[in-house]
């Protein structure tokens, strides 16, 4: 009886394993894609005031709050990417390679980049709670205070 015993037992919690991280699996999936219109109001205004000419190919809607305060993920059809808080203000965008359009960054922090890194382009732009993260073209990250003032550089 004891040697019938063992196996039954080792499979039931095999099973029971198995059911519990399929379970696990689904639940911290459930981010789901969206329409654009779904999208707060101030949202869709930054993403036709900035990018103009392009289509989202991808709108998703995290289950929860991210950490960063990030609620909204897009993607557009020119390759950027911007995350939006649940009130629809931006808090990253992010260009990849390419130019972050005119206007997104601070005046002062454009300024600032635009005297001593000539060379180089702005990428990326992301907002935390107490700084400013600008992404150069050549991998540089610059930081800056919220408001406007130079705080250091890292290598990416």
């Amino acid at each position: 009886m004891k040697k019938f015993l063992k196996p039954v037992a080792f499979l039931s919690l095999s099973v029971l394993t198995l059911i519990s991280c399929s379970n696990d699996d689904e639940n911290s999936n459930s981010d789901q894609v969206i329409q654009a219109e779904e999208l707060p109001a101030s949202a869709k205004t930054f993403v036709t005031t900035y990018f103009p000419n392009t289509t989202y190919t991808r709108v998703e809607k995290n289950n929860q709050v991210e950490p960063d305060g990030t609620l909204y993920e897009v993607n557009l059809s020119n390759g950027f990417e911007v995350d939006f808080s649940s009130e629809g203000n931006w808090l990253d965008v992010d260009g990849q390679t390419q130019e972050l359009p005119q206007g997104i960054v601070p005046e002062s922090i454009a300024n600032y980049v635009i005297q001593n890194y000539a060379d180089l382009q702005m990428i990326g732009i992301d907002t935390e709670s107490t700084e400013y993260e600008i992404d150069l073209s050549n991998g540089l990250d610059l930081y800056f205070t919220l408001a406007g003032e130079f705080v250091r550089e890292e290598n990416n």
